[in-house]
């Protein structure tokens, strides 16, 4: 099992709102879940191979930039 976190500093509902649509499970290979926190969210992502892995990974940080782009634009 590969495990990996990441904190999002941010606007948390921003965020929140902007994931609600993504979905969560790749098959039964990976997932992830998504909280609120202090200072913004927490993403954890659990997988069953680095594959798996890097694909959700790759999708979160995808739509975190496309948010920071948004939040240059306003």
């Amino acid at each position: 099992m590969y495990r990996a976190t990441i904190h999002a500093d941010g606007d948390a509902d921003v965020i929140l709102k902007s994931f609600a649509s993504e979905d969560k499970k790749m098959a039964s290979r990976s997932e992830y879940t998504v909280k609120k926190d202090k200072k913004g969210v927490v993403f954890s992502v659990e997988a069953q191979d680095s594959t798996a892995l890097r694909a959700h990974l790759t999708t979160i940080t995808k739509m975190l930039t496309v948010i920071e782009s948004m939040e240059r634009v306003k």
